[in-house]
């Protein structure tokens, strides 16, 4: 019986030894309590998961900050700047609550967590497209998660799936090799599960600002978009429209946060981002949030229009830069 459980412990001592470096390391910070996930001028070589990232933070800063005002959405609603919507909006306590991979289902429990434990909701931004629309149910995976307090997941199922995430074949030997590499930023390169990321955070907004794309395209803007030539297709000059995504769930969804919005008097505007591809969203999903936000609160950019005409408004072809942002609020807010 000894001989068997010592063969078992040297069998397993790998499988031990990689969950204690992950108990110790916490690598995506769901284990242990942070005051913060971020320093103000930060880098990183794979992202956390970013709707928990958002609740912890406006739960922990909540009784110090009373926020009143929030912008919604996907990794594209980053690029708002708060404090240029904090002056369109009157207000100063505004909050970026978006998530990387937002879903409707996503932004819906939100705003249920918001009510639930009765934050103030003065004003809010609901920056949406149709791969938001689209999904209707809590994520697969760390990064499309959502925090149990939104989803009502259990915290074992939560933390399970970080665990199996960690052992992933591709992302444990990139993450184990990264620590012991002298050129993190140069190893991470060569991995696809990493990306080398540096960015501004501020704590109070739960705001990011990629201020090195920015300093990459101020320095040489030309050649910043001659190395993307081939990411920035040629697209023709006929307007596309997408599929319709909006269904009875998404009606559900909608309409579960238009009620919240009413209980609330919130001023609210919500905007369909102008990408890169020139989608226009569908006339009948386009006339559903007429029906139900209001034709007066909802404003759309996509298709072929002068922003999405032009390249240098973008980043890459998924998202694009806080100059387009100011230029849509500053727009959206004069109506």
């Amino acid at each position: 019986m000894k001989k068997f459980i010592l063969k078992l412990s040297l069998y397993l001592s790998p499988l031990l030894l990689v969950l204690a470096v992950y108990a110790l390391k916490d690598p995506f910070k769901v284990i242990y309590h942070y005051d913060t996930f971020y320093k103000p001028d930060d880098s990183d070589y794979f992202s956390l998961c970013s709707d928990y990232v958002s609740t912890e933070t406006l739960i922990r800063n909540y009784p110090k900050y009373q926020y009143d005002s929030y912008i919604f959405g996907g990794s594209r609603s980053g690029v708002y700047p708060a404090q240029e919507w904090a002056r369109l909006v009157n207000s100063a306590r505004c909050f970026h609550y978006s998530a990387e991979y937002e879903s409707l289902y996503g932004v819906e429990k939100k705003f249920e967590l918001i009510r639930k434990r009765k934050y103030a909701l003065k004003n809010a931004l609901l920056v949406i497209d149709d791969d938001l629309l689209r999904d209707t149910a809590n994520g697969n995976g760390y990064l499309r998660m959502k925090h149990p307090l939104l989803s009502g997941q259990s915290t074992y199922k939560f933390q399970t799936e970080f665990i199996k995430d960690f052992f992933d074949k591709e992302f444990l030997p990139a993450y184990l090799g990264l620590a012991f590499s002298k050129n993190k930023r140069e190893y991470a390169d060569k991995h696809s599960v990493m990306k080398f990321l540096k960015f501004h955070y501020d704590d109070r907004t739960n705001e990011f600002f990629r201020f090195d794309l920015e300093q990459q395209i101020a320095s040489d803007s030309a050649q910043y978009y001659t190395n993307l030539k081939n990411v920035f297709y040629q697209r023709d000059s006929i307007q596309h429209y997408g599929k319709q995504v909006i269904g009875s769930r998404q009606k559900e969804l909608l309409a579960s946060i238009k009620q919240i919005l009413a209980e609330n008097n919130t001023a609210y505007k919500i905007v369909i981002s102008p990408l890169y591809d020139q989608m226009k969203i569908d006339t009948n999903d386009l006339h559903i949030l007429w029906q139900i936000f209001g034709k007066q609160n909802v404003f759309d950019f996509s298709g072929i229009n002068a922003i999405t005409q032009d390249l240098h408004n973008y980043y890459e072809i998924s998202h694009y830069r806080p100059l387009v942002a100011s230029e849509i609020m500053d727009s959206v807010y004069k109506h």
